[in-house]
């Protein structure tokens, strides 16, 4: 269902910064008000889903998923250069989930030791779903490399988050009161 909202989903460029203000990305972002963005804010902001993370990373409790979904488009401007996402404290792990319909070449997440700058992890194109999920440190950096070729990248990426809980985030996000008691 995610797949087919994103068929038809508006998408903006977008620009990225870090705390001191320098661009280490740009994308075409879907837009917030797209119903596949908040399909994917629904399915994870769920407490079983937290739970399964925690036991599986070992991390503090959660309080709650945001994210976004983009594309970067092959042979272009697109990118995401090395960064922390250490600036803010709430945000706990990322995740990366391939929401890409075709295979595509280059594309490759990256997880290196800041100071020795030695990579120590690389997940390439897998199937839609495919989902990685890694922690936040300061002495750790990531980054996607350039896609190539034909097809393009569509990955939902986001952080499972320590604040707010998940009441509160779906508030934010306009759902009904429905949808809201499920997440207690």
């Amino acid at each position: 269902m995610i797949l087919l909202q994103i068929e038809s989903a508006q998408f903006y460029r977008n620009s990225h910064r870090d705390h001191l203000a320098q661009e280490f990305a740009w994308d075409l972002t879907i837009r917030e008000n797209e119903l596949a963005l908040h399909q994917i804010h629904f399915l994870l902001n769920n407490p079983r889903v937290f739970r399964a993370i925690q036991e599986i990373t070992s991390c503090p409790k959660i309080g709650c998923f945001g994210g976004r979904i983009y594309r970067s488009l092959p042979n272009k401007e697109h990118r995401l250069d090395w960064h922390d996402d250490t600036d803010r404290s709430e945000r706990l792990l990322g995740i990366s989930i391939n929401l890409s319909t075709e295979r595509y070449a280059g594309g490759i997440f990256q997880l290196r030791q800041k100071e020795s700058e030695r990579i120590v992890c690389e997940v390439g194109s897998g199937n839609p779903g495919d989902t990685h999920v890694f922690r936040f440190s300061f002495q750790l950096q990531h980054r996607v490399t350039r896609v190539e070729g034909e097809a393009a990248r569509t990955s939902a990426a986001g952080w499972f988050l320590s604040a707010p809980d998940c009441r509160t985030a779906l508030k934010n996000l306009s759902c009904s009161n429905a949808t809201i008691e499920k997440c207690e």
